[in-house]
């Protein structure tokens, strides 16, 4: 009885399988930009490849961030907790079998922080983990190579359009601090961070919005026009009642004020693709953005068509101001 057991026991084992342990690493290479800065490119790609790790591990095991052996700013933290309360983030590898290493470069933003952008990611609804959606983030740094900032990027192709294909504003800089602030705004929503809203709104703002609904003849698209107070509200009841809001924006054009000589005020036109739990659509989004101050900026005015309405918003009959 006892060499029966024993080589049932064997046969077990013999055919049971070997699971290989999961590779959550991702290796980071700054590809160029900080080669004369060896000690900040190093702590670039430690951090990033670091917290990519812990983004793969998090995901796959559903728990929340551990930021252990990150460099990383309480402000990211935020950021990022605020990312991962409603979805989880996962490295988008382009390889089935390993994760495809990132080899890009750094640059320095206007603010004098250090960009890593075009990083790919999905996010995924813990609830419903086949709800995925791809996106690319960005993570900004210090001059000792800490995270600073996580933000949701606009995607390799559409930055690489605006930054060498855009001739409406030649400045680099000011391309640059635009697309920062498109950003800040897709990832406000994405964290569903009304105080954001608040503060870069300006108080006299107006605001268009438009929705879909179905009719018997078909989709139509009706708008309104809301002051701050209102748009406020509207997102507060947007935030509350659905549990994923993505925002992406592309085909982004950027104009100045033909009178404006300073280089303060710029309207950005593009499409807007929004997707939240309960509603989604596709339109045309201009917004007139004031940089009197460049830490912060304000919004004088947001306006969304619907993709084939041919109505085109006009900075100049927007901004109404007096730049003689």
């Amino acid at each position: 009885m006892k060499k029966i057991f024993i080589s049932l026991l064997a046969a077990i084992l013999w055919v049971a399988p070997v699971y290989a342990a999961v590779d959550y690493d991702v290796d980071v290479e700054v590809s160029h930009g900080l080669d004369h800065m060896p000690d900040l490119k190093a702590a670039i790609e430690r951090n990033t490849a670091r917290i990519l790790r812990q983004m793969n591990e998090a995901a796959d095991l559903n728990r929340g961030m551990n930021y252990s052996g990150v460099g990383i700013k309480d402000d990211a933290r935020y950021v990022m907790n605020d990312l991962w309360a409603t979805q989880h983030i996962r490295y988008a590898s382009f390889d089935v079998d390993f994760n495809t290493p990132i080899s890009e470069k750094v640059a320095m933003n206007q603010y004098g922080e250090y960009e890593l952008r075009n990083i790919p990611v999905i996010f995924i609804n813990p609830d419903n983990p086949a709800d995925t959606h791809y996106e690319e983030i960005g993570f900004r740094f210090d001059s000792t190579g800490k995270i600073i900032d996580v933000f949701v990027a606009i995607e390799r192709n559409q930055f690489q359009k605006m930054m060498n294909g855009m001739t409406e504003v030649k400045d680099e800089s000011r391309r640059l601090t635009i697309l920062y602030w498109m950003e800040a705004m897709a990832t406000a929503y994405h964290e569903k961070d009304l105080s954001w809203f608040k503060t870069f709104l300006s108080d006299d703002v107006l605001v268009v919005t438009g929705s879909r609904k179905y009719t018997p003849s078909g989709e139509k698209f009706t708008y309104k026009n809301l002051d701050k107070e209102g748009y406020i509200n509207r997102l507060r009841s947007n935030f509350r009642n659905n549990a994923v809001i993505e925002v992406k924006f592309s085909d982004i054009t950027v104009y100045g004020h033909p009178l404006d000589d300073q280089g303060r005020y710029y309207a950005v036109e593009c499409e807007q693709s929004y997707f939240s739990t309960h509603y989604s659509d596709v339109g045309n989004l201009f917004v007139i953005w004031d940089f009197g101050r460049k830490d912060q900026p304000q919004i004088l005015f947001r306006g969304w068509t619907e993709k084939e309405d041919p109505t085109r918003f006009n900075i100049i009959d927007a901004v109404k101001i007096n730049l003689d």
